[in-house]
């Protein structure tokens, strides 16, 4: 991944960058880098790009997911680049399932956050909350909520891939459970932030590993 979160992209270049893989998940990090919301600066999500491109490495999905400082907050805004090159990935139908990375403040009394617009995103699947939720739950995670943030306001990318018939969850994470870094580097004496950060990765191999295995004309993960 790039490290310029907070820097525009060089003359020319793109914000964001698709990273192919063969997995029928596809990973979406949009605030991996800062975001321009509204006129303001938004900071990134921290962490998050890191989690997508381990999910690529030992996983094999798909991701999608800002690199340098974006012009327009691709889950806030549908009309930009970064909608356009999802829209075309789906196309592919290659896709069966979307998950949104975000981080959320440590002081909120949760893990992990899934937002399903009240289950509307999951399109008749209840299941894939529940089966994401069960992977968490076998690394050792407990504390789970549901809809706090529903990703039912503006343009959310969970809102635009459920609308184009593929199934979203957008996974709010909790910055205790992600690596944070400063200026390219981990910041040193966060083992326990690490540790939570591995089981939050495994959790999610887990839960890909077992959507890929299953029958793709049934688009359902099996049991953990």
């Amino acid at each position: 991944m790039s490290l310029r979160y907070e820097r525009p992209p060089a003359d020319g270049k793109s914000w964001f960058a698709v990273t192919p893989g063969r997995s029928s998940v596809l990973v979406v990090a949009g605030h991996a880098a800062a975001t321009t919301r509204e006129g303001k600066l938004k900071p990134a999500d921290s962490g998050t790009g890191s989690l997508a491109d381990a999910l690529h490495r030992m996983a094999d999905v798909t991701v999608v997911a800002s690199t340098a400082m974006s012009p327009s907050d691709s889950n806030y805004y549908d009309d930009n680049e970064f909608k356009r090159e999802l829209a075309r990935l789906l196309d592919t139908r290659q896709y069966t399932l979307v998950l949104d990375l975000h981080a959320s403040h440590a002081y909120r009394p949760y893990d992990i956050d899934l937002g399903t617009m009240d289950s509307t995103s999951l399109l008749g699947r209840p299941q894939i909350a529940a089966d994401l939720l069960a992977c968490f739950a076998a690394e050792g995670l407990t504390a789970f909520s549901e809809n706090y943030f529903a990703a039912a306001r503006a343009a959310t990318v969970t809102k635009f891939v459920s609308a184009r018939g593929v199934p979203g969850v957008q996974l709010e994470i909790s910055d205790t459970c992600l690596i944070l870094a400063k200026d390219g580097q981990v910041i040193q004496g966060r083992e326990l932030q690490m540790h939570r950060f591995a089981q939050v990765l495994q959790g999610l191999i887990r839960f890909i590993r077992a959507w890929d295995e299953q029958p793709k004309a049934t688009g359902q993960p099996g049991s953990p």
